[in-house]
């Protein structure tokens, strides 16, 4: 009898074991153990800001990095780690055919306006040239490394990460290979005057 019981222990003692063993790994596989990656953060006028890399929700979220932007007005009375006030992000998959991911955060008023940017493109790209308010820029992009990338559950992307005062309005990107071969050029949507 004894035997019997032991046994049925046993039995449901492993049985949990698997279905908690299943558990995690599906909270493993949904990206749910990963956290975003910190790119770049500073201070420009009276704004502190950051841009950082996640995975998108579901189980191709690595597929899908999100870059996120976010920025608040330095304040005495503002703790450092507040959350930011102002957050927008976009998640989309990458190709060296496409555009890059964009996203933008404006704030202030007048000469103390501050627009924050984050952009996000495919390994194969390593330099862009970018038209930023009637300007052209040109942007040496840094790879995200392979200890960040697995950190956040995504794989390895090339990314820009700045701030300007006043508006950036960012007409167009072409986006070059280390040989020099043109792998994207075209216009992004266009800007609002403000």
């Amino acid at each position: 009898m004894t035997y019997v019981r032991r046994t049925k222990k046993l039995h449901a003692v492993l049985w949990v074991l698997i279905i908690v063993g299943i558990s995690a790994g599906l909270v493993r596989a949904s990206g749910a153990d990963k956290r975003p990656v910190l790119l770049s953060k500073g201070r420009t006028g009276n704004f502190r800001w950051n841009v950082e890399a996640s995975r998108d929700r579901g189980y191709q979220g690595g597929q899908r990095p999100c870059i996120g932007v976010g920025m608040s007005e330095v304040s005495s009375q503002a703790p450092p780690d507040r959350r930011f006030e102002h957050f927008s992000s976009l998640c989309a998959s990458l190709s060296p055919q496409k555009a890059p991911n964009l996203v933008t955060e404006s704030d202030g008023h007048a000469r103390g306006r501050v627009t924050v940017v984050g952009m996000a493109f495919s390994p194969q790209a390593t330099r862009a040239l970018v038209e930023i308010n009637n300007e052209t820029m040109e942007i040496r992009l840094k790879l995200l490394n392979s200890v960040k990338a697995s950190t956040a559950g995504i794989r390895q992307l090339r990314y820009a990460a700045f701030a300007i005062k006043g508006v950036a309005c960012i007409s167009q990107v072409t986006v070059y290979r280390e040989s020099g071969e043109e792998l994207f050029k075209g216009p992004l949507v266009p800007c609002n005057e403000q």
